[in-house]
């Protein structure tokens, strides 16, 4: 979808229709309820933010080309030039000068130049490098205009919620990310991992155990930006494993905290080995694969985008693809991770392709335009990377097409014949077959059923399927568990998503005000609050009489909910009403959408025995859901707030729980407290809301067999990181529901604690086949201590004390912060989580404030 209103994929009225359409349902409740007596918003200050759609004129597009920063040639000193020297030197390489182009030769140095630019990143912002920018803006009234771009950055608060959308022009982006990126979870993986081989090691071994516990340690702290001290992090992981009796610590551990890293491992009196729940994977717990898509490229790569923002794809995750899906999955590895230079060159093919003609021409330009992608070696660094990447073709034997699977190289131009293979539709990209390790091959869509156009499996444990035209697999619109495909249909459930985006800005908002109170010591009047919001919702629960006869009520719980913890009284008319305006908000969805308690569009309408049955193998099967979708959380309003109130009278003694009940209370503690991203960023669109994917209806895939206008390729890199953020959104709504199926599963058999499973138990086959196959973040571990071999110490030196520097660790909430990293590193520790949902415990925003 782009500026161009002559096309089908332009703006036109339907998205505006499509959007109010999203809100029509809460308007309408809102509206009966404001009849009945339910306060009005004249009770508010006048000086209110304006809803989004009364103030925004129209989506803009940036459309100039900015001339693109070379960043990463002045980040060269922070290489140990010595051991970079000898590195090539082993290469065959002798250089007496080392230099931005000499790096950028080897694909090894190119990595590790995108790690120290991120890691940068991190420390500093950028300046306007293009003030005279000029960008596309239509308005409503169907306007095609080109103005100057005074303002390129902006943050809306969308859906009248403190959920943000920002707008950041690509040369005042601040923040480097990068596919080359370690995983968040394995980082944390590794720190566990090494403080289990440091605490049972009693013998010579225990000064290079403490060191693998030293060296995990700074990797944490670095990719995390030192958000966490990694001292604390492992004072934590002993308290908890002292909890469940795996470890014995010295008496009057709690008096003081230590300091160092040794005086916290000397904390530990005894182990019991045979408790200690070992930790690790072989194999990665989620693969991405990308099918066909021709011309849709660029909203391929801004999917790709936000899932490498977000630490979905990092350098662990595999990847697969074909024909478009093949050069989206080679782009993750090939460096070039700025997304403007990323976009800069598939603008460039497409130009050519416009040029030229579009059929059986590409073969002429994609060559070209991966080599400008691509690193020298680039071979190397996909046969090397931790998680594997899988390019899919067909070779033709007279009739039959039989699928090849390429996920090791021999050279440079075998990764290049690889893609030209995978993206050779007959007649289309060039005429006659491509040739590939002596065989005759064409598009990777042939490679497997048709039914998955080409989005073969990858070689996770699960795999998410991007597939955005509604062809085959693409035509599903998931409403069971599995949350496999991202598609553009995943906007039907729109209404579901914004629901959610105000349910968690509802709780966030609340945990909050919590957290202010108890710094002012005054629980005891959020309590009141907590049962005050209780009675409010069961008056709207209880129908219209008792909603007329409340009118004193609402006005009392109005005016506490509207005044600042801690403030005096404030007058009418002058009260900021956001919060019980967004309390109104979300109690009207849960009613219009008919998601309450024990609805058939989540979990809670599911009333069978649970006890003995895998939840994600039976859930994830639509033939044995009856009639309950999964379409929304589970965990509503009244639960959360009930649930509030039995934490605020602290009801449950942890000395007297068994392990089922702890881990129901840790499982609780997830749902209570964890949240999704708050923001969403675009960096090409300005528009409040999250953008429609054009792909959802047919007659829109057509720009697939065409190369879209240059505003179009922009809005549509966009339009695939709003896509992104939706699977996002429907994986925690997945999470959310199989955490109520498992909490009432341990309620209805408590043995099947997984903590109970473990107990006197060393669990996995992983652990006898280790010494031949290293764990995944044992090789993330080991790469990464590759990587600051190349760099100089003073220079991590100075990276660790500006990370420390920074001003935003503290209010309210990096508070909250702390407390969902706490509960999300105990679950972890714990193992409660299935493998399933494991890619949730690496999200960025969950590990770096």
């Amino acid at each position: 979808m782009g500026t161009s209103l002559d096309t089908t994929t332009g703006f036109n009225p339907d998205l505006w229709k499509f959007i109010e359409g999203c809100n029509k349902h809460v308007d309408s409740q809102m509206q009966s309820w404001r009849k009945l007596g339910f306060y009005r918003e004249d009770a508010c200050t006048n000086d209110k933010q304006l809803d989004e759609a009364t103030v925004f004129q129209g989506p803009r597009v940036y459309v100039e080309t900015a001339e693109l920063r070379n960043d990463e040639c002045n980040l060269v000193h922070y290489f140990n030039v010595n051991n970079v020297k000898q590195y090539l030197r082993s290469k065959g390489v002798d250089v007496e000068h080392l230099d931005c182009d000499t790096i950028m030769a080897d694909q090894n140095l190119a990595k590790y130049l995108d790690l120290i630019q991120n890691l940068a990143s991190m420390t500093s912002a950028y300046e306007d490098a293009d003030p005279e920018a000029f960008v596309t803006k239509v308005p409503k009234e169907k306007k095609l205009l080109v103005e100057s771009a005074e303002n390129k950055r902006s943050s809306y608060h969308a859906y009248d919620s403190d959920f943000t959308i920002n707008y950041t022009a690509p040369p005042m982006v601040d923040k480097y990310i990068s596919a080359a990126l370690p995983s968040f979870y394995h980082l944390y993986v590794a720190v566990v991992d090494a403080l289990q081989h440091v605490i049972v090691e009693d013998g010579q071994q225990w000064d290079i155990k403490f060191k693998y516990l030293q060296d995990a340690c700074l990797h944490f702290e670095l990719f995390n930006g030192s958000t966490n001290a990694c001292i604390n992090v492992v004072y934590d992981i002993l308290m908890d494993y002292n909890a469940l009796g795996y470890v014995v610590l010295v008496e009057g551990y709690q008096d003081a905290q230590p300091r160092t890293l040794k005086a916290a491992v000397q904390l530990v009196v005894s182990v019991d080995n045979a408790m200690l729940r070992h930790i690790g994977s072989l194999r990665s717990d989620l693969g991405v694969s990308y099918s066909g898509g021709g011309f849709l490229l660029p909203f391929f790569i801004g999917f790709a985008d936000y899932m490498t923002e977000v630490n979905i794809i990092n350098t662990t995750t595999p990847l697969a693809g074909s024909s478009a899906g093949s050069i989206t999955a080679a782009s993750s590895v090939m460096y070039t991770s700025n997304r403007y230079k990323i976009v800069l060159l598939i603008e460039r093919l497409f130009d050519m392709a416009r040029k030229e003609g579009y059929v059986a021409t590409l073969d002429q330009n994609v060559p070209d335009a991966l080599r400008r992608m691509a690193v020298p070696g680039i071979y190397e660094a996909i046969n090397t990377r931790i998680g594997p990447v899988q390019i899919n073709t067909a070779a033709k034997y007279g009739r039959s097409m039989c699928p090849r699977f390429v996920s090791h190289f021999n050279d440079d131009d075998d990764v290049i014949n690889a893609i030209r293979a995978s993206c050779n539709v007959p007649g289309f990209y060039t005429i006659g077959p491509v040739g590939l390790r002596g065989e005759r091959c064409y598009d990777g869509i042939f490679s497997g059923d048709f039914y998955y156009i080409g989005a073969s499996k990858a070689a996770g444990k699960r795999t998410l399927r991007f597939i955005p035209k509604a062809l085959g697999y693409g035509r599903v619109v998931r409403k069971n568990l599995q949350n496999d495909v991202a598609n553009s249909l995943l906007q039907t459930k729109e209404k579901y998503f914004v629901h959610f985006i105000r349910l968690k800005s509802l709780f966030r908002q609340l945990l909050m005000r919590r957290l202010h109170y108890a710094n002012l010591g005054t629980l005891n009047v959020w309590q009141t609050e907590v049962e005050m919001c209780i009675k409010i919702y069961e008056i709207l629960a209880s129908g219209n009489k008792a909603i007329k006869a409340a009118s004193q009520t609402f006005d009392d719980w109005l005016e506490m909910l509207s005044k600042v913890p801690g403030a005096q009284g404030v007058q009418k008319h002058t009260r900021d009403c956001s919060l019980p305006d967004l309390f109104k908000r979300v109690i009207a969805s849960e009613r219009a959408l008919k998601i309450g308690p024990k609805s058939n569009n989540h979990a809670g309408g599911f009333s069978g025995n649970l006890a003995g049955i895998n939840i994600i193998r039976t859930f994830s099967d639509p033939k044995k859901l009856s009639d309950v979708h999964f379409v929304s959380t589970p965990y509503t309003l009244s639960e959360w707030l009930n649930d509030e109130l039995l934490f605020l009278n602290n009801t449950e003694q942890t000395v007297t729980m068994t392990l089922a009940q702890q881990e129901i209370k840790l499982l609780k503690a997830l749902l209570h407290n964890l949240t999704p991203p708050s923001s969403l960023n675009y960096y090409f669109t300005e528009f409040p809301y999250v953008i429609p994917s054009p792909y959802s209806a047919m007659v829109n895939t057509l720009g697939a067999l065409k190369p879209p206008l240059l505003v179009d390729i922009r809005h549509s890199f966009d339009a695939g990181r709003a896509l992104g953020f939706r699977w996002l959104l429907a994986e925690y709504i997945s999470f959310e529901n199989w955490i109520h199926l498992r909490i009432r599963q341990l309620e209805q058999d408590p043995s099947s604690s997984i903590l109970e499973r473990t107990r006197n138990k060393i669990d996995d086959e992983k652990l006898s086949e280790r010494s031949s196959n290293k764990l995944i973040h044992e090789k993330q571990h080991q790469q990464l201590q590759e990587f600051l071999q190349m760099v100089e110490h003073r220079k991590i030196v100075e990276l660790q004390k500006a990370f420390k520097r920074r001003k935003n660790l503290t209010g309210l909430r990096w508070e909250l912060f702390k407390i969902q990293n706490r509960i999300l590193r105990r679950a972890i520790v714990y193992g409660v989580i299935v493998t399933h949902y494991t890619n949730i415990f690496g999200h960025r925003h969950l590990w770096i404030t």
